[in-house]
């Protein structure tokens, strides 16, 4: 069955509103000849981008896994944990539909309550398998809206850490990542359309949030990245 995942980084952003347990998270998703996108949304800034998007097409799992585990030493987007998905049975993966949202990602401005590294990161895998995930629904950010407490509801018995970037120079270097050919005019996803975002320069009440850090994660196992 086709895979997908969501990549984790526990503790950024660093300090956002005082509160440093918020998380942060980007995608992947497993295309029929083996190879994968990976992609986030960073954040305004990042290495120039109004919205921080990135998306790359690299040959196989294990190209994935090592290009997050590089990512804080060569990026400044640090990267620790991920979740494996497995595609239900029953469930056709459509993955032109999740290039269509990556494209649309892409286009979208940051918003810290509608349209953050969460969103676009389930945006993308909702698109991939209809939110059809290990027998479950893939949970909705309306109601985990904290990257962190949203990763902890997502439901499988594959949760790694990231291979070290030592350890992944041990074996062979990963193939080389691709840009994304993506399209132009991409359509807004359907649970998209009509959506109207809270104003971006409003603060939240994190007060009413409840920081939590993700449960801990299985060691790597190396057979994930040979």
């Amino acid at each position: 069955m086709a895979k997908a995942m969501v990549v984790l980084c526990p503790h950024r952003p660093d300090a956002l509103a005082g509160q440093p347990l918020l998380g942060h998270a980007a995608w992947g998703f497993e295309y029929p000849d083996g190879s994968w996108c990976i992609g986030a949304l960073e954040g305004p800034g990042w290495q120039g981008s109004y919205n921080g998007f990135w998306a790359l097409r690299v040959p196989n799992l294990r190209a994935a896994l090592m290009y997050f585990a590089e990512t804080g030493s060569k990026r400044g987007n640090e990267y620790d944990v991920y979740k494996l998905l497995t595609v239900s049975d029953g469930i056709t993966p459509d993955w032109k539909a999740a290039d269509n949202v990556v494209a649309w990602a892409k286009h979208q401005p940051y918003n810290l309550t509608g349209g953050n590294c969460m969103n676009r990161t389930y945006d993308v895998l909702r698109a991939f398998a209809n939110c059809a995930y290990n027998g479950s629904e893939l949970p909705s950010p309306d109601w985990n809206w904290i990257p962190n407490g949203w990763f902890n509801a997502i439901q499988t018995p594959e949760y790694y850490k990231l291979p070290t970037v030592m350890h992944a120079h041990t074996r062979s270097p990963a193939p080389a990542a691709t840009e994304m050919p993506l399209a132009n005019n991409p359509a807004t996803p359907a649970w998209r359309v009509g959506e109207v975002l809270p104003d971006a320069s409003a603060k939240p009440d994190w007060k009413a949030v409840d920081f939590i850090a993700p449960t801990q994660a299985a060691p790597m196992q190396a057979e994930t990245i040979d």
